[in-house]
């Protein structure tokens, strides 16, 4: 795993290097790049991700804080060791163990932890809260994440490493007060929007959940503003609109079939390309001397949440987002 860890590093590294631009959603994350090659950040921009604010809303919010007596946590999130899960459950316990009626909700399913090393702890842990009723698990559908929020006091993000973070632009879209461990990343999302605690302590994680209970001007506060800061900074038109003129400056590139990267901007004006066929971008990244469907040049693409891919393979990323008849439609 060292070893897979170290030539894909590389990998990246080299293809970073052989790019023209380079997009990243943070500036702490193109901080951590330059760490390792420091002339990257002359040809690096920064392009947050969005989440979509008109579904996300503080009118989704049904629930008063512990309106029935009961503090209720919410984790958004798939199931990674740098998640920290544990973290929560070991939380809720404290909290009833001061006698503060907990419970929380993390999206994630006892199967997830089956798959990644490194998992021990955390599904012991969460096995264990599990099975004594402190939390309840399961994946929910996209459609069902603005009722999910509303139905819950605070929104809290364990997560020590992270790229962006979209659980916490969505939270905060939606009015939810929200805690997150005290990370860079995690600052740049939030701001002065949120309350941090040190990662991977459950103490501090309760301190900050204690705080909120005895101060409702800090709640109502929070919620205010992590709206208004969601709006401001994390919608995924003002995403797309930052992309298309990064494209403006970057050579032309064959990005899939027939559509050129310098004709997007002109197809998402002209509602020939709609701006969901681009908006799941990460990066798009040039390599010189690629042969790409007989081309000198091609272009490697890391779609959210995936790793960097090239060109050819951009298809296969539109017909799983159910945008490739978009692009079919594009092409001149």
């Amino acid at each position: 795993h060292a070893f897979n860890r170290y030539f894909r590093r590389k990998l990246m590294l080299l293809s970073a290097l052989s790019a023209d631009h380079i997009i990243t959603p943070t500036k702490t994350m193109s901080d951590m790049v330059a760490q390792w090659e420091p002339s990257i950040l002359q040809k690096c921009s920064i392009n947050p991700y969005g989440t979509i604010n008109e579904i996300f809303t503080p009118s989704t919010r049904k629930r008063n804080w512990r309106e029935d007596g009961t503090v209720r946590l919410l984790y958004v999130s798939v199931y990674y060791p740098h998640k920290v899960p544990n973290v929560i459950c070991r939380a809720v316990q404290q909290l009833i163990d001061i006698g503060i009626d907990a419970h929380a909700t993390i999206t994630m399913s006892l199967g997830e932890f089956d798959e990644m090393n490194g998992s021990a702890l955390d599904k012991a842990v969460v096995t264990d809260a599990h099975e004594r009723g402190l939390i309840t698990l399961g994946h929910h559908s996209y459609e069902d994440l603005p009722e999910l929020y509303g139905s819950h006091d605070v929104f809290v993000f364990p997560s020590v490493s992270e790229t962006f973070g979209h659980p916490m632009a969505e939270a905060l879209s939606s009015g939810l007060p929200t805690i997150v461990s005290d990370t860079l990343v995690n600052q740049e999302i939030c701001g002065d929007t949120a309350l941090y605690f040190e990662p991977f302590s459950a103490k501090r994680l309760v301190e900050q959940l204690q705080k909120l209970d005895r101060e409702p001007e800090l709640r109502k506060m929070n919620s205010e503003n992590g709206r208004q800061r969601a709006v401001e900074k994390f919608g995924w038109n003002d995403h797309v609109d930052r992309l298309v003129e990064t494209f403006e400056i970057v050579p032309a590139l064959v990005v899939f079939g027939g559509v050129l990267l310098a004709e997007i901007p002109a197809l998402v004006r002209t509602d020939r390309l709609g701006r969901g066929a681009i908006a799941g971008l990460v990066a798009i990244v040039p390599v010189a001397d690629a042969h790409i469907g007989g081309l000198a040049r091609g272009a490697v693409i890391a779609p959210a949440g995936k790793a960097p891919i090239h060109a050819s393979a951009f298809a296969n990323h539109v017909r799983n987002l159910g945008y490739r008849s978009e692009l079919e439609k594009a092409r001149p």
